[in-house]
């Protein structure tokens, strides 16, 4: 077995799941290839710090181990699939020394992204919009996902701060550092693993978890759960994917919604993100 040294914690839909594919092709890294949600479900919890280290045994030879679930940043809040509170004292009780990863989105625009996630994986009808989804009747839908409250970064980051010092935090942001320039950052990613920042990452143009399945297809697997995987195989083949769209009153609203907290964030960084949206 092998003690994992880092986590990718976060943030949801802000380029994590490329981050551990690139990361996972470095020599002296190794990551599952699956999010293990050990720290924020209580039944994953309950099998054990052995069962969780047991994930990690096809790591031989690998200086660095790691996960990433993104769903661990949002700490301190109750959800569905069994998401529970108190995931950062969960982690530093077991594993003090522990390394964090973090990316940050743009809040609005993840806010966006995680609620079309919730259509284009079944778990919401696709008859419902991003307006109502977000903001209006279907609000109560994407609640326990955290759709709107894992953007409030400040407030999640200030748990993680009271339990890890800022060497243990590595925290970048998606469009100024992972977009602008995606080998930069694996290579600020390595250094702060202490691996060879020299690696090539020869992956990083790749596009991870793009999803294409069409209305009628999101419509099927939504009312026939269990066929869900042979539905989207058929309906990849001649169907166009369905990106389902999110009006600018929407847009602006959310903007205010996040102001205060983006201010918060960046004195707390002592940083901005030049290439948020302005608020």
């Amino acid at each position: 077995m092998s003690r994992p040294t880092f986590l990718i914690i976060g943030a949801q839909k802000a380029g994590t799941t490329w981050l551990a594919h690139n990361l996972a092709e470095h020599p002296q890294i190794h990551l599952p290839a699956e999010e293990l949600h050990f720290f924020d479900k209580a039944d994953r919890f309950a099998r054990g710090q052995t069962w969780y280290e047991r994930q990690f045994a096809p790591a031989t030879g690998a200086c660095r181990v790691g996960e990433k679930t993104p769903d661990y940043l949002w700490s301190e809040d109750s959800g569905a699939e069994g998401h529970t509170p108190g995931i950062a004292a969960r982690i530093h009780a077991m594993y003090p020394d522990m390394k964090l990863i973090c990316i940050l989105r743009d809040p609005v625009t993840r806010a966006v992204s995680a609620a079309r996630h919730l259509i284009q994986t079944g778990r919401v009808s696709p008859a419902i919009s991003l307006d109502a989804l977000l903001v209006g009747e279907a609000a109560g839908l994407a609640e326990p996902h955290g759709v709107l409250d894992q953007g409030f970064y400040a407030r999640h980051l200030r748990e993680y701060q009271r339990y890890f010092s800022p060497e243990q935090l590595c925290i970048v942001f998606y469009e100024d550092d992972l977009q602008a320039n995606p080998l930069a950052t694996l290579q600020q990613m390595c250094t702060f693993l202490a691996v060879d920042a020299d690696h090539a990452f020869a992956d990083r143009a790749r596009r991870i978890n793009a999803h294409a399945t069409s209305r009628l297809g999101l419509s099927l697997g939504h009312a026939l759960p269990a066929l869900r995987p042979w539905i989207r195989a058929v309906d990849r083949r001649w169907r166009r994917s369905y990106r389902p769209a999110v009006s600018a009153a929407t847009v602006a609203h959310l903007r205010a919604v996040y102001a205060p907290a983006n201010a918060e964030l960046f004195a707390m960084l002592g940083r901005s993100a030049t290439r948020w949206q302005p608020t």
